[in-house]
């Protein structure tokens, strides 16, 4: 485990750096470092095994995010109440990560949204709640495939649960919440 994160940073890393700096195409180098940011994400905290404030990795998402929605042409409404005291594990930080990625990715390849909506509350434990306004069907219909039972491992392996459900009537919005105790 440990040499395949150093090999991952060592020569994983240093090619996608040399791709970013030795190319003049911008989606190239766009790419690249999404993808230099997606190996930190994954590999740095686990090896450190660091911990990171809720008000740092919220930062850090919402910076990916942005980026990522603007993209897609997305609005994102964000809104947090992190407090800078709370601590992730490494495992917390990359899973919290990934399933907001994914999330994101579903949302905008699946649903083309209009307004996403992110909420992050940490007042009794961490509640994260991801919406849009796409196009979406009933949860309680859903067959489970590969990328929603990805989602639910990730939630578990933090002592999460991940649900989804519709808001307002008629449904106005596909809510997807973790909730994780702290």
């Amino acid at each position: 485990r440990e040499r395949i994160m150093r090999d991952l940073h060592d020569d994983v890393g240093a090619r996608l750096l040399s791709l970013i700096h030795g190319t003049h195409n911008a989606h190239v180098r766009e790419e690249a470092t999404d993808l230099l940011q997606t190996l930190r994400t994954s590999v740095i905290p686990l090896h450190y095994r660091e911990t990171t404030s809720l008000t740092d990795a919220a930062n850090k998402w919402r910076g990916e995010l942005e980026q990522r929605t603007a993209r897609a042409g997305v609005d994102l409404q964000w809104q947090d109440t992190t407090p800078a005291a709370i601590r992730l594990n490494a495992r917390q930080y990359v899973n919290l990560t990934r399933i907001l990625r994914e999330l994101l990715t579903n949302a905008i390849t699946h649903a083309a949204p209009g307004t996403v909506w992110i909420t992050i509350n940490a007042s009794t434990g961490l509640t994260i709640t991801f919406a849009h306004d796409g196009n979406f069907s009933d949860p309680d219909q859903w067959a489970w495939g590969r990328g929603r039972h990805n989602l639910a491992i990730r939630a578990e392996e933090i002592k999460g649960e991940l649900h989804f459900q519709t808001r307002g009537n008629p449904a106005e919005r596909l809510e997807a919440v973790l909730m994780v105790s702290l």
